[in-house]
């Protein structure tokens, strides 16, 4: 045998922090697999069938997401040629691709908590198991692998990222807050207070650091990015702040009867202290009895 040819296609993949080249024997093109020789002046063309085939592998240059070449050994069985001192093994470049690999924000991270005048989550906000977001990162949203189709975006916990993560590469540094500090009352009916409380926006700033950042891409259920202009929104509640009022104390004969007016502080009941929201601390009230 004196040639030999075996045809590679372009090979793509999502990025999964490898080189490597899964199932490479299926860019190998067969039907043009052949190898060549010349006997007595007169060229002959042998097809190459399955049997002919020990292995095909294949990797790309690097791991990361672009156009990297890849590099084929294909190893030929020397059970119906004559291969002298070759090993069988053909070196061929292929073209290659890969794409960043897609991720989806956890829909099922609901922050709920008790208005306190601000819009802030950290330190104030507790997740749908009652823990104090005290961080952003991992704390406020989880990323899961996005499955590629709208109708069943959620393909679980993406173990590629949480890896690259444990390894340091790659970091969530995600941060939200509240759309405004406000209650979101169901209908905008407030009712003194008897109102039902409603579902509130959560804007989320997505964002990824480390050496493998670039490998990732943040999309909505759509598969749309998630850009500053396309954030990503969650969802959540702020809850109505219970305001008493503590009347100040007062010294009256008991044929006086009841004062005409009282003055107090409106004080927290849901609290352990008495701190209330900056809007309200610097006001007092009066009520008249009549």
């Amino acid at each position: 045998m004196e040639t030999l040819s075996c045809p590679l296609g372009k090979r793509r993949k999502e990025y999964d922090g490898t080189p490597d080249v899964h199932n490479a024997v299926q860019y190998l093109d067969k039907t043009a697999s052949h190898a060549s020789r010349t006997v007595g002046g007169t060229p002959s063309t042998i097809t190459l069938t399955d049997d002919d085939y020990v292995s095909v592998d294949g990797k790309y240059d690097n791991k990361n997401a672009g156009d990297p070449t890849v590099h084929y050994k294909v190893k030929i069985s020397n059970k119906n040629f004559d291969f002298g001192t070759w090993d069988g093994i053909v070196r061929r470049d292929g073209d290659g691709h890969i794409d960043k690999r897609k991720l989806i924000a956890d829909p099922s991270n609901y922050l709920t908590k008790e208005y306190d005048g601000t819009a802030e989550i950290i330190g104030k906000a507790r997740n749908a198991q009652g823990t104090l977001i005290m961080t952003g990162g991992d704390n406020l949203v989880k990323f899961h692998h996005y499955s590629g189709t709208p109708t069943h975006p959620d393909d679980g916990e993406d173990t590629v990222f949480y890896k690259d993560a444990a390894a340091g590469t790659v970091s969530n540094v995600t941060t939200a807050d509240y759309v405004d500090k406000n209650v979101e009352w169901q209908g905008g009916v407030w009712n003194q207070g008897r109102g039902v409380v409603g579902d509130k926006n959560v804007k989320y700033k997505v964002d990824l650091t480390g050496t493998d950042a670039a490998n990732y891409e943040v999309v909505h259920a759509d598969g749309t990015a998630v850009t500053a202009t396309n954030p990503y929104v969650g969802r959540g509640k702020i809850t109505p702040k219970e305001i008493v009022l503590k009347a100040d104390p007062q010294e009256r004969w008991i044929n006086e009867g009841l004062p005409t007016s009282y003055t107090g502080t409106p004080q927290g009941t849901n609290l352990s202290h008495n701190e209330v929201p900056g809007d309200c601390t610097e006001r007092h009230a009066a009520s008249r009895h009549d």
